[in-house]
């Protein structure tokens, strides 16, 4: 069962891309995000009243009551949801480290979004950790934009003219990288 979702999961994520995502999941197990450590389970709990109150102010609303205490506890549920994504991300990352990677190559591909087209990225890099050398697609941060040569131009920012980047890696897990500004290390 896990497996079949796994394999699912990675035919979603590289459908009509040439560069195929190197996923940082163990082999034959899906991609989980979000229960990394506490915070992730207390957004997954705050998130239950958020449809539970929306659904309560409309019901009262339509019958003449006030709303408005339903519609404070759903904001308040879609803050805390919010604010606990990024304390999530903030200690998931605490003890990531910087790296020197070698970019290998890059992917651009339009696509649509709400607000009509939009350019995607991935890139592949490989680096060494441990004595190991490891081939990742690190997330490129802002991976969506308006064209194509702003996709190219933010790529080329972050890599230098001999093909050298700087990845945040997570040292417990290597292929589970962003890629990051040079200036950030």
């Amino acid at each position: 069962m896990q497996s079949t979702l796994r394999k699912i999961q990675d035919d979603l994520a590289n459908a009509g891309w040439r560069i195929n995502q190197i996923s940082h999941a163990p082999e034959g197990k899906p991609v989980i995000v979000g229960f990394e450590n506490w915070a992730g389970y207390v957004t997954v709990i705050a998130a239950i009243p958020f449809p539970i109150a929306l659904g309560i102010a409309i019901y009262k609303g339509e019958n003449g009551r006030d709303p408005l205490p339903w519609v404070y506890l759903a904001i308040a549920s879609w803050a805390i949801c919010l604010a606990g994504l990024v304390v999530k991300n903030k200690i998931k990352k605490k003890d990531w480290i910087y790296v020197d990677a070698k970019y290998i190559d890059r992917e651009v591909r339009k696509g649509s979004g709400r607000n009509g087209t939009i350019w995607a990225s991935r890139i592949l890099c490989e680096f060494e950790h441990n004595g190991i050398t490891i081939q990742c697609t690190p997330t490129v941060h802002w991976s969506t934009w308006r064209s194509e040569s702003d996709a190219h131009q933010f790529i080329d920012s972050r890599i230098d003219p001999s093909g050298g980047c700087t990845l945040k890696v997570n040292p417990r897990n290597p292929r589970e990288a962003n890629l990051s500004d040079r200036r950030m290390k």
